[in-house]
This record gives structure tokens, C-alpha cells and sequence, in this order.
């Protein structure tokens, strides 16, 4: 049983686990955006004009609410809108040292200050990559009440429909949440 359990995890064993994980990801990433489904270049970085930009965040936040107030959804961070992967280099380097420690405590943080720390129960995110590409995977429940985002003060409602997040004005918004 000993030598049957070494086996399984022999070096070889591992690389056939992750070449495999690599071609499912390759795969995976080829299927267009839809309501479960969005891609993200970046967390914070405009890729133009390689600085963090306000917009993008948002734009990460409202995605989020969206799967939020529909029913849930995978935004993966680091991939492009056609599938390919960029990776999270710039986002990284964007946190000087605390790279990706950084990274998940700004992530946190934009939750945290757009959301509410409430709906931090309903969001999990974690990392992959293939071939030294690493993203993130940000995995969004259904709220059970309406979620709203706060941006200035300003409250903001958003609703995912096929590929794309919808804003809400606030009739709209009151019409959604009395049928859902």
C-alpha cells in the first residue's frame, strides 16, 4: 500500500495532473462569457495605460453585484475577453512587494468598501494558472436579499443577463426585487 501510494504521487504522476488541469483550463477558457461566466483583464490595472484606474475596479464590483443579485456566477481575473490568459503580472506588480497579499487584501478591501462586509460570506477567491500565467478564480453566490453597490455614495443596482451586467435605474430595481 505504501509503494501503491508513492507511486500515485510521483513526480511523473503530478505533471500528467497538471498538464491535464492546464488543458482543461485551455478548454474552459474557450467558451464565450454567459450568465455564469465573465473574464476580467485585470483587478485594478488599466492595460492601456498600464496604472490602476478607478474604473476598472468598478467594473470588477459591478460584475460581482450582478452575479449577486441574478444567480451567482465565476468571474475568473487575468483572462481576457476572448479566453486568453493574461495573467495577474501587472495587477501584482501594481502592490510592489506584497504581491499577492496585496492582492487579496485590496480585493478585500473594494468588497468590503463597494458591497459591505456582509457579502464577503458570499464570495470565495482563489488562484490558478497555466504555463506560469497565474489568475484568479472569484467564485460569486446568489445574494438572498438585494445586494447594492456603493460607489460615492451613490447607491448602484446590478443584475447579470447573458453576457453582459446590466445597471438598473431604481424603478427597474424595484420591479426586479418584487419578482425575485
Amino acid at each position: 500500500k505504501y509503494l501503491e501510494n508513492l507511486k500515485n504521487h510521483s513526480p511523473d504522476n503530478n505533471e500528467e495532473v497538471e498538464e491535464k488541469q492546464t488543458r482543461n483550463w485551455v478548454e474552459f477558457f474557450k467558451q464565450e462569457e454567459n450568465n455564469f461566466i465573465e473574464y476580467k483583464s485585470s483587478l485594478r490595472v488599466c492595460l492601456k495605460e498600464s496604472k490602476p484606474m478607478p474604473y476598472i475596479e468598478h467594473s470588477i464590483l459591478k460584475t460581482i453585484n450582478g452575479f449577486q443579485n441574478a444567480e451567482g456566477g465565476k468571474l475568473f481575473v487575468g483572462i481576457e475577453d476572448n479566453g486568453s490568459i493574461l495573467g495577474l503580472a501587472l495587477d501584482m506588480k501594481s502592490f510592489g512587494q506584497k504581491g499577492k497579499d496585496g492582492f487579496l487584501l485590496h480585493f478585500d478591501n473594494i468588497v468590503n468598501n463597494g458591497l459591505g462586509k456582509e457579502q464577503q460570506a458570499d464570495i470565495n477567491i482563489k488562484f490558478d494558472s497555466v504555463d506560469d500565467l497565474e489568475f484568479a478564480i472569484v467564485e460569486i453566490s446568489a445574494s438572498n436579499k438585494p445586494s447594492f453597490l456603493t460607489v460615492n455614495g451613490k447607491k448602484e443596482f446590478y443584475v447579470r443577463h447573458a453576457a453582459s451586467t446590466r445597471a438598473y435605474d431604481i424603478s427597474e430595481a424595484y420591479e426586479y426585487i418584487a419578482k425575485h
